[in-house]
């Protein structure tokens, strides 16, 4: 019986048998495949429960959005982004506030984009300071720009 028939390659106008077309190169690995693990990044088990006294009463969103962020559907967010467990704000208790899931990987994202160097709302440099980015995340809360 014959396999499944082919299908035309958008880019190259080939025929494509297999999932990907030989013209598009080998697949790369992204950014989610080579970041460490949250227990390596040091968000291991004090951590956990941390995060579980932290949420032991629903929170207003910090984005004020109106939405309650709960252990079930929010995260810790570090106001000033911390460069791991080392770092002096990643236990500072001041620098906690509560965000529901999606807005603080939103943030998480465009924070990383512009450590990265890459395309940004906020920034077109790489070399990102901490404080100076809490600040304009903020702005671009207050502006709407986390939905």
């Amino acid at each position: 019986m014959p396999g499944k028939p082919g299908r035309f390659c958008p880019h190259c106008g080939g025929v494509v048998t297999g999932a990907r077309c030989p013209c598009r190169g080998p697949v790369t690995t992204s950014h989610a495949d080579s970041r460490l693990s949250s227990t390596q990044r040091g968000y291991g088990y004090d951590w956990q429960q941390y995060r579980k006294e932290f949420y032991k009463y629903p929170r207003p969103c910090a984005c004020g959005c109106g939405l309650m962020a709960t252990l079930e559907n929010g995260d810790v967010d570090h106001r000033i982004p911390v460069q791991g467990r080392d770092d002096p704000l990643f236990w500072d208790k001041s620098n906690h506030q509560a965000l529901i899931h999606g807005h603080h990987s939103r943030k998480t994202q465009i924070y990383d984009r512009a450590r990265r160097g890459g395309v940004s709302n906020l920034y077109k440099s790489s070399n990102v300071d901490r404080a100076e980015w809490s600040r304009a995340h903020t702005r671009e809360i207050t502006d709407g720009g986390i939905k």
